[in-house]
This record gives structure tokens, C-alpha cells and sequence, in this order.
């Protein structure tokens, strides 16, 4: 974090964010927000976009690596990489649409619930081996 700070700090927007480095208190944080935001450029599959899910938080996040697996059009936004238009878009119809971003901010727990609960993690990592077991 601290390699951005310095970035931010180059370019003249150091007072645009905040760079906290390692946190505990995530939970804590993401309570405070209305929406998610992850403009990736490049993603395995954003554990934070879990976490802020689970929390009841609308995603806005783009299209990389394996993101659209998580966030589907009832849950949240998925948006094209390097493409600030159509995330400012995106960012500015969930702000004027308090009903759509609240039904995404449901939806979003509920599937983080069901899709990505530690037992569901675990039945589909046994059903792998069983299966890849039986192919032999």
C-alpha cells in the first residue's frame, strides 16, 4: 500500500483516498459503504467482492478474471476494465436508484450465502476429488 500512497502522493491526489494497509476490521469498514467498487484491471476471483457481498453491499466491478462468477447482473454491476465511463455510469445509476441498490444489496448477500459459505466451498472441493477419484 505504501508503493500507491507514494503514486497518489506523485501524481497530486494523495487527499483523494485513504491507504490503510493491513486492516482487521474490514467488517467494520464495508458497513460504512452503499456500494462496492472493484475496477480490476486483472483478478483471480476478488475475495473482497465476497466479503462486501455478504455484507448486503451492491458490486460494481469489472469484467476480469473470475468476477462475473461472483457478481451477477441480480447481485451487482460488472462493467468493462479501463473503461472509467461506463463505471462512472454504473456508479451514478445505483447512487440515483435507492430501490435497484438495495434489491442488488440483498440479492448479493443471499447469493454470498448460498454460493460461497464455507460448506458449500468444502461440498464442491469433495465432490471434485470424488468425481476426478471415479475418472481415475
Amino acid at each position: 500500500w505504501q508503493r500507491w500512497a507514494a503514486l497518489a502522493e506523485e501524481l497530486g491526489i494523495r487527499d483523494q483516498g485513504i491507504f490503510t494497509g493491513f486492516r482487521r476490521d474490514v467488517a467494520d469498514l464495508l458497513s460504512l459503504l452503499d456500494i462496492y467498487v472493484l475496477p480490476s484491471r486483472d483478478e483471480g476471483l476478488g475475495t473482497s467482492i465476497i466479503e462486501a457481498m455478504a455484507m448486503g453491499l451492491p458490486v460494481v466491478a469489472s469484467n476480469v478474471g473470475g468476477i462475473p462468477e461472483a457478481v451477477t447482473k441480480e447481485s451487482g454491476v460488472i462493467v468493462p476494465p479501463r473503461n472509467p465511463d461506463s463505471l462512472a455510469e454504473a456508479l451514478k445509476r445505483l447512487v440515483e436508484d435507492n430501490q435497484r441498490r438495495k434489491a442488488l444489496g440483498k440479492a448479493a448477500t443471499e447469493r454470498a450465502r448460498t454460493e460461497f459459505s464455507v460448506k458449500r466451498l468444502i461440498d464442491r472441493t469433495v465432490n471434485l476429488y470424488e468425481r476426478l477419484l471415479e475418472e481415475g
